[in-house]
């Protein structure tokens, strides 16, 4: 005789349930997994470098439009650790330091700066690319009042770039510092420097202005005068309301100036 069938026993609700929760943990668990291994593909290029590089330099470009500089800085970080011979990683290094910068970071942008000098090296083809980066690096420390290191970096610029925009920058630098220092002389030097090099540029006629501050500064009225009529004369092409506004000042000054020095004289007439 066969034996009947055993009846099927359903399971309880908590069985169910338990089930059920098993299985949308195996779910998740597969779907974790899965966007791991998307994520890591995706951050490693799928095994192709240069797909891994640019994606992150688009990555770190997208932070740094949105001000999320730190993540930014992350970014070009681990591309210049992952892969610093690629061909990108002196423009992730570039990007870095100006980051760094932007982030009020002087000192890191200064040596992120500096990396990338040495990376560069003497490299011919890369010369703008020297001349701007050894021009930061000047401009950061004249930032941070290191006036020393920042004379000596805008020296090497013209020194190094003569007859470049670079060295008639890096004059124009030479002469804001000595300026803010209040060696008048020494200023007037680089700021003439500048327009020998660069006579019809922009810097040319920002440097003319600033020898008639430097005058006014040494009590040189005539001579600051001069230096902004010439400013005026020499560069119609540009509008100088400052040089222009400073030069009335002078010239409504020089009567009052005049009699003040008169009525003194007088007074210490026999």
């Amino acid at each position: 005789m066969a034996p009947k069938d055993t009846p099927l026993i359903p399971g309880t609700e908590q069985d169910i349930l338990r089930r059920q929760l098993l299985i949308l943990v195996i779910i998740v668990a597969i779907a974790g997994l899965a966007w791991g291994i998307f994520s890591f593909g995706q951050d490693r290029g799928w095994g192709n470098p240069d797909r891994a590089v640019r994606t992150k330099l688009d990555q770190a470009q997208q932070a740094f439009v949105e001000r999320r500089l730190d993540k930014a800085v992350s970014i070009y970080k681990t591309i210049l650790e992952r892969y610093p011979n690629h061909e990108l990683a002196t423009q992730a290094l570039t990007s870095l330091a100006t980051a760094y910068e932007e982030a009020g970071r002087l000192d890191d942008a200064i040596a992120a700066y500096r990396q990338l000098l040495a990376r560069l090296g003497g490299e011919g083809s890369k010369a703008d690319l020297r001349a701007f980066t050894s021009l930061q690096v000047a401009k950061l420390q004249e930032e941070e009042h290191d006036y020393a290191q920042a004379l000596s970096g805008y020296q090497a610029v013209s020194r190094d770039f003569p007859g470049t925009d670079w060295a008639g920058e890096a004059l124009q630098g030479l002469g804001k510092v000595y300026q803010d220092q209040g060696q008048f002389p020494q200023a007037i030097s680089a700021y003439g420097q500048v327009i020998k090099a660069l006579p019809k540029g922009f810097l040319a006629a920002e440097a003319q202005g600033s020898i008639g501050e430097c005058y006014e500064a040494l009590s040189q009225t005539a001579k600051a005068m001069q230096a902004y009529q010439k400013v005026i004369d020499d560069y119609p092409q540009a509008v100088w309301d400052q040089a222009q506004a400073r030069l009335d000042a002078l010239q409504a000054a020089a009567p009052i100036k005049a009699k003040h020095s008169k009525s003194k004289q007088a007074r210490q007439a026999p």
